[in-house]
């Protein structure tokens, strides 16, 4: 609790207040519910990110250190529960031209997403590596042992969220539900 003023100009320090109000503990600080409602411009919305700077060690540059200082996350548990993987796909110098994955951790699903290289190609004279979306990161445990700890259990191809948006109901899918199991679009009249 930071400090606050109130009319007379006062104010009183971290600490001093204190709420009894319990049901309120859990609520969604939002007046309505929409995955990026309020988000535009802000810099609360990810958390406290702390990652290497590589200045001790350039092979950790970008790699996250914590989380709202924290290096696991209660959205999953065991390793599913880890933050790790890069903040925003920074990487250390030459990583993507010997590895043939990376990791982005995503804040907004408590997870990293995992990325698999597609192509080398040349875009205006420079080298690039170009990764894509690995098939696996919304698979249930059925399709990808590894995803085991996620609790997905729900038809490959969706994750749920749920615990990592303040308990809202949250699913997350690749577009049209891309590599998703059938049953997602059978669900629709003409499918998607």
């Amino acid at each position: 609790i930071g400090s606050s003023l109130d009319s007379d100009d006062d104010y009183f320090e971290e600490g001093e207040y204190e709420d009894d109000d319990e049901e309120d503990l859990n609520k969604v600080p939002m007046d309505k519910f929409g995955w990026f409602y309020k988000r535009n411009g802000t810099s609360w919305s990810d958390g406290d990110l702390s990652m290497h700077t590589g200045v001790d060690d350039m092979s950790l540059l970008g790699k996250i250190a914590s989380w709202n200082k924290r290096t696991r996350t209660d959205a999953f548990p065991g390793d599913c529960g880890l933050v790790r993987g890069s903040s925003d796909g920074l990487f250390p110098p030459g990583l993507t031209s010997s590895t043939d994955s990376i990791s982005i951790y995503s804040t907004d699903l408590c997870r990293p997403l995992h990325f698999t290289r597609s192509t080398t190609q040349d875009v205006h004279g420079i080298p690039v590596q170009k990764f894509d979306l690995a098939a696996s990161n919304f698979a249930n445990s059925s399709v990808c042992a590894e995803n085991a700890c996620y609790n997905n259990n729900i038809p490959s191809g969706v994750q749920n969220v749920t615990k990592c948006k303040m308990d809202s109901p949250a699913f997350v899918s690749r577009p049209h539900f891309h590599l998703a199991d059938p049953f997602y679009k059978d669900q629709f009249q003409y499918g998607v």
